[in-house]
């Protein structure tokens, strides 16, 4: 019976320890000096990392041997992809130059006793508004929950 108890006393100690150590690191995690490990960015901008355009063909080695029967096969070299010539450019209508804005309707949230909330990605940026406001020269004339009706340059459009 002594032995079963101070099996029982080792195990109350390991248990208590493993407890410890793991409510220690739970601490250390929220007690954290650098704020930014919390704060979620909700609009992505993107950025272009090079300045040159990539190529949009590519060219395959095909010059291996057969893995089944061993023996080398000779591919024809295919002729390069002729490139379009470049055309002169035209000039576009001041409608045509001045093409709407990426919008896409993201949510709706509704309070009693308060009017509306309507959230839009504009060009990837997201806004939340309430009908009437304007961003990016984007007017928010009525919303739903399924869809948004907008106002961009005189011009009105759904947005689902």
């Amino acid at each position: 019976m002594k032995n079963n108890k101070k099996i029982q006393y080792a195990l109350a100690v390991l248990a208590l320890g493993i407890w410890g150590m793991i409510i220690y690191q739970v601490i250390q995690y929220y007690n954290q000096d650098d704020p930014s490990a919390f704060v979620h960015q909700s609009a992505y901008i993107p950025t272009s990392t090079s300045a040159s355009p990539t190529s949009d063909s590519y060219m395959l080695a095909l010059d291996y041997p057969d893995p089944f029967l061993g023996t080398h096969k000779s591919v024809k070299k295919s002729k390069p992809a002729v490139k379009a010539q470049k055309s002169k450019p035209t000039t576009l209508s001041k409608q045509a130059e001045q093409a709407w804005p990426n919008i896409q309707f993201v949510g709706y949230s509704e309070k009693e006793g308060q009017a509306p909330f309507i959230l839009l990605k504009i060009d990837n940026v997201n806004y939340v508004l309430q009908k009437g406001e304007e961003v990016k020269g984007v007017k928010l004339l009525k919303a739903d929950k399924s869809h948004a009706l907008v106002q961009w340059q005189g011009e009105i459009k759904r947005v689902e």
